[in-house]
């Protein structure tokens, strides 16, 4: 036998041996409810010892029958996240909807029952010591991160990559589908990428839509506090909303932390003066996930930094003792260096990593966001399975932008119909937009439905609060048993305050909004409510089933009843614009408090 005919077999026997290595990773226990709509793997004829099938990462087929230009480099490194389906029974267990302060739960502890054990986790480090991978597995053993170089992960994964030339843009994708053992393959939820099909999230901020309020200041750091115009502000909202009665209480988010993921870093001096001006007390801590970002390079030409920016400022402003915690990243998913990535992945992970041990009650508030169409299978299982991690196993609420294009997150009208991810997520709480009006003494007045006019074809996060049905995730449970007529996950779950918002950017007041400024006015509020819970219950409520069980005690929420999306239309009850309705805080508490004895 010659040389190279041995060569070539030794390597189909690494690879085999790779394989059954592999094998264990997938034996954490599964089962129960799936809210997720997925395809079944095509299998492909191969020895019956070894079963191989197909797994497809879920890029349209659109895509993927594009022209291909080119190569993508073998020496191009490659950061994976194999995602797999933990213990639904430890879930079920984990996941009761209510939080106790006096809970000792260390989730890690579980790892080797959620996951996969130890002992499997040091079989595969061996062998990918080999092909000069770089390995992390998660404290929960959810999740593996492979860095690779491209050349190394084709040849394991029998494939090659090649870049597509589609709809004016250039992606990277596995030139055949890859070949996994139908055991891992039907444990599986994602391989997180192997692709770069899927688009940068966008900020929610409108950022064409800000308009200074006053002249423009010299030392912003010592800018007036005074705001003259026709805009809202904190005080405002409060008092429309109920935040004040909590406030009258003694109650302004003290022991509550809310952490922020953001794409891009915000501006240290604008968030300062804005501190200063609304007299927040609690501590703002940045933890940067690598890379970091540059402060001053932003991807999306400033408006990312208006967005971390504005999310501090909404938190500070309705939750003043309330600690804030800032998970900022580079946004740009293909770095300099060529490395590919998953932002709001690595950060969402990064935050699962260090609450494993959470005992406090926090609330997570994601402003960013894109079509659901946009995404591939793979890349939305990512997150979805970090978003599920976040609510049933840390006990966090996690507040998601429902997007500023109306029923058209695909940012083109008239065009289809499609929702926003992560919002569409049934282990997060989308939040829509509207458009309020308070009286002279700020109570609040009218609300209606917030929605443009699209005066242009393409979107610039100006045309309304976002809504609909995904065709990702079937609907929960708690949406069915609510009576919700839909034939997926509907979004929003709930609305806040979109629109002429009084924000301080670049040295100056601004009027700005959008539903990334509802998301964290909502995380705030929640944060009160619970905040007053636990003071007298020691309990506290987590995830998105907790706002329909409220809203069947009549009077929970303030029901916008006027208004659309540019598609559907808000009516009396649960609709696809403002979901279930506005923050009404003190009602709210009281449909709450009576489920802390049950």
């Amino acid at each position: 036998m010659s040389l190279q005919r041995r060569q070539s077999r030794w390597h189909v026997l690494q690879i085999t041996t790779f394989l059954m290595l592999l094998l264990p990773l997938a034996l954490a226990a599964c089962g129960g409810d799936d809210t997720t709509k997925n395809a079944a793997p095509t299998p492909a004829p191969t020895n019956a010892s070894t079963q191989m099938v197909n797994f497809d990462l879920g890029i349209p087929k659109a895509a993927l029958n594009s022209p291909v230009v080119g190569d993508l480099p073998g020496d191009t490194l490659l950061k994976v996240n194999v995602s797999f389906k933990p213990n639904e029974e430890l879930l079920n267990k984990l996941d009761t909807q209510k939080g106790k302060t006096d809970d000792q739960t260390d989730a890690a502890s579980l790892a080797n029952q959620l996951g996969i054990t130890d002992q499997q986790y040091a079989q595969v480090k061996s062998f990918f010591g080999v092909q000069d991978a770089k390995l992390q597995l998660s404290k929960l053993h959810t999740n593996l991160s492979i860095e690779a170089k491209a050349s190394s992960l084709a040849n394991l994964l029998h494939t090659k990559f090649v870049y597509h030339q589609y709809q004016n843009r250039k992606f990277f994708a596995p030139s055949t589908q890859l070949q996994l053992p139908k055991q891992v393959a039907d444990q599986v939820i994602a391989i997180n990428g192997l692709d770069s099909y899927k688009q940068a999230l966008k900020p929610g901020i409108m950022g064409s839509k800000l308009q200074p309020l006053t002249t423009r200041q010299q030392h912003a750091a010592n800018a007036d506090c005074t705001v003259n115009g026709d805009q809202l502000l904190p005080k405002q909202i409060r008092s429309a909303y109920g935040y004040s009665s909590f406030w009258n209480q003694g109650y302004y988010g003290k022991g509550t932390t809310i952490i922020l993921p953001e794409l891009a870093a915000f501006n240290t001096t604008d968030v300062q003066n804005y501190l200063g001006c609304v007299g927040y007390r609690g501590k703002l801590s940045v933890v940067n996930v690598a890379p970091a970002p540059n402060p001053n390079k932003d991807l999306w030409g400033g408006s990312g930094t208006i967005e971390a920016t504005l999310d501090i400022q909404m938190v500070a402003g309705m939750a003043p003792d309330a600690n804030i915690v800032v998970y900022q990243t580079d946004g740009n998913p293909e770095l300099p260096d060529g490395t590919y990535r998953d932002p709001l992945h690595d950060v969402l992970r990064q935050i699962v990593e260090d609450n494993t041990n959470n005992h406090q009650f926090k609330v997570v508030s994601v402003s960013w966001g894109g079509a659901e169409k946009n995404e591939t299978q793979s890349s939305s299982q990512a997150l979805n399975s970090d978003l599920q991690y976040l609510s049933r196993v840390e006990h966090m609420t996690v507040f998601t932008a429902s997007g500023d294009c109306g029923a058209y997150s695909l940012r083109k009208y008239p065009g289809e119909l499609s929702v926003d991810f992560p919002s569409a997520s049934p282990y997060s709480v989308g939040v829509g937009g509207t458009q309020l009006t308070v009286n002279a003494n700020g109570t609040r007045a009218s609300e209606v439905v917030w929605s443009e006019s699209p005066q242009k074809a393409d979107c610039d996060n100006s045309w309304g609060s976002g809504g609909g049905i995904s065709e990702l995730f079937a609907q929960p449970k708690w949406q069915t048993s609510f009576g919700i007529d839909a034939n997926g996950r509907a979004v929003p779950d709930v609305s806040a305050v979109a629109t002429d918002i009084a924000m301080f950017v670049d040295g100056q007041w601004v009027i700005g909004g959008g539903t990334s400024a509802a998301t964290p006015i909502w995380a705030a509020g929640w944060s009160l409510t619970n905040q007053m819970l636990i003071n007298k219950t020691k309990t506290y409520f987590y995830g998105p089933a907790a706002f329909y069980a409220a809203a069947k005690n009549n009077g929970s929420f303030f029901d916008v009843q006027q208004g659309n999306n540019l598609h559907y239309k808000a009516g009396s009850g649960y609709d696809m614009t403002s979901g279930l309705g506005t923050p009404d805080l003190p009602k709210l508490y009281q449909a709450l408090y009576p489920l802390t004895q049950e």
